[in-house]
């Protein structure tokens, strides 16, 4: 017995003899030895094949790479490696049971003759480096790591790495994740751009705000407009006789209006006002610009703002609070109409006579839509509401009073000068507006606005994202209106505006603080950077403007993500 079990290791000795022989080096072998030709010529090789063939002098101790590149050759070619680096670290916890130490899987002992391979081998690579690598710090293809990874590489794709040492390619992938994880099952390394971070960053904080909306924005809305709309009734029955019913109808319709785009429920309104609900609603729904009955409008209201987008068009309650929060938001009541005034200071004082708490949820819903998104540009019910309690005014019966009202404009031009940032030749006319709660003020929204010739038929009509980013201080973004867009050949004042535009923004930080503003300068900040000293190519003008089309792209959702709250730049022949 003792015999046989001599002569079985005696054969798996000899069989392993030919795995230890020594033999050259080639990449293209099926299978590598566990023992490495010290005295072979390296002369020949590239810098891939060095670079791996130094990781096989110390792999054949034992050593374990966490380099992709490196251990995805290992494993398919040294079969020996895995078990070699699992046993090296078994038997070192074996003699420490309790871990409190941490095995070093990366230091291994060479022999001398390795030794002096392995600085032959660092003395070619860096020659070749120096032959290889660019005056100006661009690398060269011969000088990369992995290129074996890529199988049949273009002629057309290797001359854009060498050239520009990045290249754009077309994929399937759905989304970005996608060719991240697509590299891990391929242990091929990832080159993580402020591309993926961006769109996580969209993901997480569009996240936040549908769940806010659903769990808070969606019920408090409800609450305030029922609150409103019961506070109504009561104040009718304590005012009989006063010539107040038809300014309570009006509100009345106001509040059913919202609640109906809210709930999908129909709402009582006063006689007088049922032909103008029904006409408003379908307005509305029909989302095509058109006079609007409530309002009373001369020109045009932009019922076309109310089409759900984004996120708001995944489930019917998203596109229901959509429209309830956009009547909130734009129907207003105008500054240069008396009996606006006097309508927007009743719903006022209605709002201060609800019970505290629909008060205060109201109030925090707009403030975090102001932390999401920015401040209000118009009025707000909100802010007269707190003039008319911090001067004791709550008899609705005061809307009459002439002393009283002269105090209320005098307040709301007041308000109206500190908060309008984002006006329109016709508020001249029609008055600014007094909205439940306004929608907000960006300050990319105000060169969006700006960057336009009005005139009718104009070759400038539209803005670009590039206006948007070369007046935040964008050179790549600025080069591109003048070499692809033509801006200033299209409209003869486009210099003097954009000038305007760059003097007020450029070098400056983005709005004040908000959650909108610190995204918007993140992106302002990607394309306005230079002289980077860590990739010789980020300085380049092409990987500038990749940064500056992934600032444009990631600026597309942030506006898709503010698109209900923000205010909308319009030019004045649309504007009501």
């Amino acid at each position: 017995m003792k015999k046989s079990i001599f002569m079985s290791l005696l054969t798996a000795a000899l069989i392993c003899l030919p795995a230890m022989s020594q033999s050259n080096f080639s990449m293209k072998a099926q299978k590598w030895p566990q023992k490495v030709n010290t005295n072979q010529d390296i002369s020949k090789f590239s810098y891939e094949e060095l670079h791996m063939l130094k990781a096989l002098v110390y792999a054949t101790h034992g050593r374990w790479y966490t380099e992709p590149e490196i251990n995805r050759v290992l494993t398919a070619k040294a079969d020996w490696y895995e078990p070699l680096c699992s046993e090296r670290a078994s038997k070192f916890y074996a003699s420490h049971p309790n871990y409190d130490v941490e095995f070093d899987y990366q230091t291994v002992d060479l022999t001398p003759a390795e030794e002096k391979f392995v600085a032959k081998i660092d003395e070619r690579m860096k020659d070749l480096q120096t032959k290889l690598r660019k005056p100006d710090g661009m690398e060269n293809t011969s000088l990369c790591l992995n290129m074996s990874q890529i199988s049949s590489p273009s002629a057309a794709l290797l001359n854009k790495l060498n050239t520009y040492n990045f290249a754009i390619e077309q994929t399937n992938c759905e989304q970005l994740f996608n060719i991240y994880e697509k590299n891990d099952y391929e242990m091929m390394p990832s080159f993580i751009t402020t591309d993926a971070y961006l769109q996580i960053t969209h993901m997480y904080l569009a996240y936040v705000q549908k769940s806010i909306e659903k769990t808070y924005f969606i019920p408090t809305l409800q609450a305030t407009l029922d609150g409103m709309s019961n506070q109504i009734a009561k104040a009718r029955n304590s005012t009989k006789g006063k010539g107040l019913d038809e300014r309570f109808d009006n509100l009345q319709t106001y509040c059913a209006i919202g609640l109906k785009l809210l709930t999908d429920k129909e709402q009582q309104v006063p006689a007088s006002y049922s032909t103008i609900y029904d006409q408003e609603i379908a307005n509305i729904l029909a989302m095509e610009d058109r006079v609007s009955p409530y309002m009373k409008t001369i020109f045009f209201f932009p019922y076309s703002l109310f089409t759900p987008r984004g996120h708001y068009t995944r489930s019917d309650d998203m596109k229901r609070y959509f429209r309830s929060m956009m009547w909130v938001q734009t129907a207003a009541f105008l500054s240069e109409r008396e009996d606006a005034v006097k309508n927007a200071t009743m719903l006022a004082m209605i709002f201060n006579a609800m019970p505290q708490k629909e008060q205060s949820a109201f109030r925090h819903m707009g403030d975090i839509i102001t932390q999401l998104t920015g401040p209000s540009d118009n009025v707000s019910i909100l802010q007269l509401a707190d003039y008319l309690r911090d001067n004791g005014i709550t008899d609705y019966s005061a809307v009459n009073n002439e002393t009283t009202m002269a105090a209320v404009k005098a307040e709301l031009k007041r308000l109206n000068a500190a908060n309008n940032q984002l006006s329109t030749d016709t508020e001249a006319e029609q008055g600014f507006n007094i909205n439940l709660m306004p929608q907000r003020f960006l300050c990319d929204n105000e060169v969006i606005k700006e960057m336009v010739d009005p005139e009718p038929n104009s070759e400038k009509a539209y803005p670009t994202g590039v206006n948007v980013f070369a007046a935040f201080g964008s050179k790549s973004a600025e080069a591109l209106q003048d070499t692809f867009y033509h801006d200033a050949s299209q409209w003869k004042d486009f210099s003097q505006t954009f000038s305007e535009m760059h003097n007020k923004y450029a070098g400056k930080l983005v709005g004040s603080g908000t959650i909108y503003d610190r995204r918007l300068q993140l992106l302002v900040d990607l394309t306005s950077r230079s002289d980077r000293t860590d990739y010789a190519f980020y300085n380049t003008p092409h990987w500038q403007l990749k940064d500056l089309n992934t600032s444009l792209a990631s600026w597309a959702t942030l506006k898709h993500d503010a698109i209900l709250y923000a205010e909308q730049p319009m030019l004045s022949s649309i504007c009501w």
